[in-house]
């Protein structure tokens, strides 16, 4: 985080994210915050902020078929993760749906995040 963002930071900063389960957070050049997680209907959501976390636009969905739920256990993953570059959201997590647990990464334009109103 740049001494800018850390100085001028009030947080919490909230997201729209019902039913949130394994969040994580990454953070990326300009001061971009991603952050992503799972439901416990197994489907993953990100949103990025734009402004240094200090506001979150709505979040997209991420994954394009729901894991069938108890192939894994709820919410269907052992690890999460996100990484921003200048471009893209790089989203992780694990899917059991071929009853082993695999790795899906997933690139997400940064111009598919809806930014923050108001």
């Amino acid at each position: 985080m740049d001494s800018i963002a850390a100085e001028s930071w009030s947080g919490p900063a909230v997201i729209a994210a019902p039913d949130p389960q394994r969040p994580w957070m990454g953070y990326g050049p300009g001061g971009r915050l991603g952050v992503m997680w799972r439901t416990n209907k197994v489907d993953v959501f990100s949103t990025v902020s734009f402004d240094h976390g200090r506001s979150f636009g709505t979040p997209i969905q991420v994954n394009r078929e729901t894991e069938p739920r108890g192939n894994s256990g709820p919410p269907g993953d052992r690890w999460s993760g996100i990484v921003l570059t200048d471009t893209d959201a790089y989203v992780a997590w694990s899917d059991a749906r071929s009853g082993e647990l695999d790795s899906i990464l997933a690139r997400v334009p940064l111009d598919r995040f809806p930014r923050a109103t108001g």
